[in-house]
């Protein structure tokens, strides 16, 4: 017979798992029948439906996970790693802006002199 899968196990939470975590917007639609004879799915899908909305989650730190994800440490190392670059590539910002604006001194300064 059929037996209770727990709302985190379930196939339909680990395809929506993007979608049900951190700062994400969800939209359910609930897919029912008029039809008498499937006012089985239809009960299942609006008790699920209605458990689904009751839901609510926390933003979470990008290198932070629910443990329900499921990701790997391989993806949570990646994320970090994509923060450190992240990082790098801010101070190199930083130092490109810094170069741009001594440059930009030195040019004033030719040009005032030449003048």
């Amino acid at each position: 017979g059929k037996r209770h899968i727990p709302f985190r196990n379930s196939k339909l939470t680990q395809l929506l798992r993007d979608s049900l975590g951190g700062a994400a917007k969800t939209v359910m639609i609930a897919n029912v029948s008029p039809c008498s004879t499937q006012i089985g799915e239809t009960t299942n899908t609006l008790h699920w439906a209605n458990r689904a909305k009751e839901i609510r989650s926390v933003q979470v730190e990008e290198t932070q996970f629910p443990a329900w994800v499921g990701i790997g440490p391989q993806a949570a190392l990646a994320s970090q790693a994509n923060g450190v670059e992240m990082e790098r590539l801010q101070q190199r910002v930083a130092e490109l802006e810094r170069s741009n604006e001594e440059l930009a001194a030195q040019m004033r300064s030719m040009v005032a002199e030449r003048d």
